[in-house]
């Protein structure tokens, strides 16, 4: 396609199967509250088939967000708690990224030999 800004190469969007979206809070009804970043996380969950929502903390049943809900529970299939899911990432509130983590990560991925190790140590023994 061509503009006024340039030659572009359109692609047809695709549908994923699920979209993965961390949240810090959510409720019994997939009502969630999610942090920065803010992003695209509404536009993932309309495209997918469903949503899984990854939170740091779950409510009981009856209880309900302090704010209103940044993702719709309609969006929500599924939503589970994982407290530190996010790591070596932070989370604002929760956690802080652990940098040294991912200087640990750029290291052990500098060749493919060195990254099946990380990959077997950090993923696969888990």
């Amino acid at each position: 396609a061509s503009c006024e800004f340039g030659d572009s190469f359109v692609v047809q969007a695709i549908r994923p199967d699920v979209a993965f979206l961390h949240a810090d809070v959510v409720d019994a009804h997939g009502n969630a509250w999610l942090t920065e970043p803010a992003g695209e996380h509404l536009a993932a969950a309309q495209a997918a088939q469903r949503t899984i929502v990854v939170a740091e903390e779950m409510l009981a049943p009856g209880r309900r967000l302090a704010q209103p809900a940044t993702l719709a529970g309609l969006h929500v299939a599924a939503a589970v708690a994982v407290p530190g899911a996010a790591a070596p990432d932070g989370t604002p509130g929760r956690y802080r990224r652990d940098v040294s983590a991912y200087a640990r990560y750029a290291e052990q991925s500098a060749t493919a030999e060195s990254f099946a190790g990380w990959l077997r140590e950090q993923a696969v023994a888990r």
